[in-house]
């Protein structure tokens, strides 16, 4: 049995339709078909090629046809496609055994995708998870490792610890006392693995962002922070667990940026725990 959705691309909005052809000629006035109502005013029910372009086309929409293993996905070209990612998630179709056919109806280009190319995050073949998962398991254990972490990637320093890599002792503190969201793949917590904080003077402004992990879907999630990242710091790390300097073009001693993060913050919020 093959089942029909629409998704419009600019709310994320999906429905399920028996036919995709009868609906739309059934629903042409409705507001999300107006920019296609005209022109399936002179449509019928054989014209059900024609009237599917048109939608797809006009209304942003992208339809979706499931056939068991086998998932169809009719859109008009990349700037109008519907993300499919919450839609893949809810329907269990995230998965390497389910086949997805790209139908690009602009220019009538096929071609197949794997249902696992639709999660969330990042994949990352070279991250050493059973290194990670062994230290997760003993995070608890709050032991003094200084030694770097691989592949946790910061412009943070710590005595004796330079940049590129976050010492264990560091990520660890984090994964007990940060709350972070959990994975938007897998329901499943998240943990902190990379750190980097970009100062833009030119433009008065900061480019900073934390990436997380999940051992379930072993996915990498990039998240810019609005913020300031000293903040966050403060927030989250243990006071010995401060990083002491940042390497951008060069060293930057973070004494003095610390006393004025904790003037806005007040002294008594580090080292606690933010959301």
């Amino acid at each position: 049995m093959v089942r029909y959705f629409f998704i419009h691309g600019p709310t994320g909005s999906t429905w399920e339709v028996s036919d995709p052809v009868r609906w739309a000629l059934d629903h042409r006035d409705e507001a999300i078909l107006a920019p296609a109502r005209d022109r399936l005013l002179t449509l019928t029910t054989a014209d059900g090629d024609r009237i599917l372009r048109l939608v797809v086309r006009r209304c942003r929409l992208t339809l979706v046809e499931l056939r068991g293993e086998r998932v169809l996905v009719h859109f008009w070209g990349p700037e109008s496609q519907a993300d499919l990612r919450p839609f893949f998630k809810l329907h269990g179709l995230a998965r390497p055994g389910v086949e997805v056919v790209m139908l690009w109806r602009k220019r009538e280009w096929v071609w197949s995708k794997r249902g696992d190319d639709f999660l969330f995050g990042e994949p990352h073949a070279g991250f050493p998870w059973e290194a990670y998962r062994q230290e997760w398991d003993r995070r608890h254990e709050q032991d003094e490792d200084w030694s770097p972490a691989p592949e946790a990637l910061t412009n943070f320093g710590w005595p004796g610890v330079e940049p590129p890599l976050i010492p264990w002792a560091v990520l660890k503190w984090l994964w007990v006392h940060e709350r972070t969201q959990p994975c938007p793949n897998c329901d499943t917590p998240t943990l902190t693995v990379r750190l980097w904080h970009r100062r833009r003077p030119w433009v008065g402004g900061l480019n900073s962002y934390l990436t997380r992990g999940c051992f379930e879907c072993r996915r990498l999630f990039k998240q810019d922070y609005p913020g300031d990242v000293l903040e966050w710091v403060l927030g989250n790390l243990d006071r010995r667990l401060w990083p002491t300097h940042l390497r951008l073009f060069r060293r930057y001693d973070l004494t003095a940026e610390y006393a004025a993060a904790l003037g806005r913050l007040g002294d008594g919020g580090a080292g606690g725990e933010t959301a």
